[in-house]
């Protein structure tokens, strides 16, 4: 892990006195593919032994391959498994939690079995702590008439069970289905409920009594959230309905100690896209609807959000300055949902947070790496302290935009009596697997090694004291601007590139990390990102 700072000898020593039970462990890793095939990394969560396990999947030109990493507290790599699944199999990128820790150590997941562009089978992996196969199977309905399935969420339930929650689909018809299988893979029970036209289940998260889920319509212009209990019965179900036309999509629900409900989301239309924060209480009735932003520097996207025993809600994401560049981005709130603060991690190259959990002592989540937000190459893992701190963050202004008026109305969910065959279900098949190791822990000190990099322009070097150097190769022949602003999108520089090389001097800036907007006078822009020791 990079150090951003020097401890006094004083310090350590004192330090060294602590048990490890009393010392806060942060820190960002980068675990970077050896194949050139695409990674999205979708799930973290902590272990018995305050270890990690961190799931993604990959996508190589035939198929794609679920990878699972287990970690130790500091986020070093104990062992990798990348399980091969038969056909195009994939979990869908809308799932925050594909992938539970059950009661004896091990790890189950959930993927949708697809044949061609629909998934037609439910395929469930229960692995060991050592990341071997115990057993895996295909959840199929008994009925030739099924069109697809949809995102799944598993959870653990009474008696060692495990329950799925997901979306299904026989002819034109969205359901929700709820199965409940033992703890070997056997089918126990199964259920589906009708939704209305084009609905479909979004999430799920485990509340104290049942499980909360969220199911979104198509249009982006209302929702449902429910509370169901460990058997499968519907306790309640309320419709959440939004004054916008359109493109408000809600990603994520958590539950407080009291047992109200925060249910997070992106405001898509108009630019820039903001976050949408709605405070439910324990029955699904709206009593706060906020919405944040930063007024103009980037879109502010939040996937997931995780609280903890303070009752602090941290939710993940990441700061979009630009189509292809984006910056890993938590941002904390209080019970009311007033923004505490906001941090940005620029080392994490280039994507968007997702899948925090809780962990002992603060924060853990994940994101990709690559030239792309949407095309990842590599899985970053992010560790913080309660305050959202790992040393090498930066804080950003995410503002309060207003209020927003969100209402509801009871909604019936009714149990579906067709295609099911009695609701039950058959396990149709088996899986066979491989086991690859495809990452390697990459030290971060890789991103900033004060060489150039590549663009429109080279500036270097990337970690600066003083005077930073920008140069082109001739073909844009010292025609442009460049802009300096801290991470909060205020200016704090501004001048005129000078031939084939300009020398910025920031000598006289604070230390921390900043953006150098670069304007060539043919229509280019680069974005690059500059720490200031």
């Amino acid at each position: 892990m990079k150090k951003c700072s020097r401890i006094l000898p004083c310090l350590v020593f004192f330090f060294s006195l602590l048990t490890n039970a009393d010392a806060q462990i942060t820190f960002e890793k980068n675990f970077a593919s050896t194949s050139p095939d695409l990674e999205f990394p979708f799930h973290v969560t902590q272990t018995p032994d305050s270890g990690y396990v961190l799931f993604s999947m990959v996508y190589d030109s035939a198929r794609s391959l679920a990878n699972l990493k287990r970690l130790d507290a500091h986020g070093d790599l104990i062992w990798n498994r990348t399980i091969g699944l038969p056909g195009n199999t994939a979990v869908d990128a809308s799932t925050p939690d594909p992938l539970i820790i059950t009661p004896d150590g091990g790890y189950v997941f959930v993927a949708g079995a697809y044949n061609g562009f629909q998934t037609k089978r439910i395929c469930v992996v229960k692995l060991n702590d050592a990341g071997d196969i115990v057993w895996s199977t295909f959840l199929n309905p008994d009925s030739s008439t099924i069109n697809a399935f949809g995102a799944f969420f598993p959870f653990n339930a009474p008696n060692n069970s495990i329950g799925i929650l997901g979306s299904y689909r026989p002819y034109a018809i969205n359901e929700m289905m709820s199965i409940l299988i033992d703890e070997n893979g056997n089918v126990q029970s199964a259920k589906t409920f009708f939704l209305p036209y084009a609905h479909f289940f979004q999430n799920g998260v485990p509340a104290h009594d049942g499980i909360i889920f969220l199911i979104r319509e198509t249009s982006d212009t209302s929702f449902l959230i429910g509370k169901m209990n460990f058997s499968g019965d519907i306790v309640w179900c309320k419709k959440l309905s939004s004054p916008f036309s359109s493109d408000l999509y809600f990603y994520s629900i958590s539950e407080w100690s009291d047992h109200s409900i925060a249910l997070m989301g992106v405001n898509n239309s108009p630019a820039p896209r903001r976050a949408i924060l709605v405070h439910l209480d324990s029955v699904g009735h709206p009593v706060t609807s906020k919405e944040f932003g930063n007024d103009s520097l980037f879109d502010l996207y939040l996937w997931s959000t995780a609280i903890n025993e303070s009752g602090v809600l941290a939710a993940s994401g990441g700061a979009r300055y630009t189509f292809t560049h984006a910056d890993i981005m938590l941002v904390r709130f209080d019970e009311n949902s007033n923004v505490l603060d906001s941090h940005v991690y620029p080392l994490a190259p280039n994507n968007f947070g997702y899948g925090i959990h809780r962990a002992h002592d603060g924060f853990i989540f994940c994101g990709g790496t690559g030239s792309n937000p949407l095309d990842t190459i590599g899985a970053y893992l992010v560790k913080t302290d309660p305050e959202g701190h790992t040393g090498c963050d930066s804080s950003v202004t995410i503002s309060f935009l207003g209020d927003i008026l969100i209402t509801d109305s009871v909604f019936n969910l009714a149990l579906a009596n067709l295609i099911m065959n009695d609701t039950s279900l058959t396990i149709t098949g088996t899986l066979t697997y491989t086991e690859t190791v495809l990452c390697e822990d990459i030290p971060d000190a890789n991103f900033f090694d004060g060489g150039k990099n590549n663009g429109l322009m080279k500036v270097y070097p990337t970690l600066c004291s003083g005077l930073l150097t920008i140069e082109e190769d001739g073909s844009i022949l010292g025609i442009g601007d460049l802009e300096l602003f801290d991470l909060s999108g205020r200016k704090l520089m501004a001048a005129k590139l000078s031939g084939t090389e300009t020398i910025l001097n920031i000598e006289e800036l604070h230390a921390g990390f900043y953006l150098l907007k670069i304007s060539a006078g043919g229509g280019g822009m680069q974005l690059v990102k500059i720490f200031k020791r």
